[in-house]
């Protein structure tokens, strides 16, 4: 048991240490009337990319400047930095 406790442990400080997150990007794609189906059917953004956008999971550059490509917008209005705490 105490090894699922330390693990928990692990997932909820991982949790908490998110500094890169995407909220820009769907106040974005809502503004330009585009939605997650067209990321992946129009754009071919992988479904489970897709997924690690919306959980704030980290993604490569190169997904980062394909957003800000067929977004036409600059990388702030994709991702945003926030200090810990």
């Amino acid at each position: 048991m105490p090894i699922i406790t330390n693990i928990m442990k692990i997932f909820k400080y991982q949790e908490a240490i998110i500094l890169i997150v995407y909220t820009p990007l769907w106040e974005t794609m809502r503004r330009k009337g585009v939605t997650t189906y067209t990321l992946r059917e129009k754009y071919k953004i992988s479904g489970s990319t897709v997924q690690r956008l919306k959980k704030n999971m980290s993604v490569s550059t190169n997904t980062l400047d394909d957003l800000c490509r067929l977004l036409d917008c600059p990388l702030s209005e994709v991702a945003e930095y926030r200090r810990e705490g």
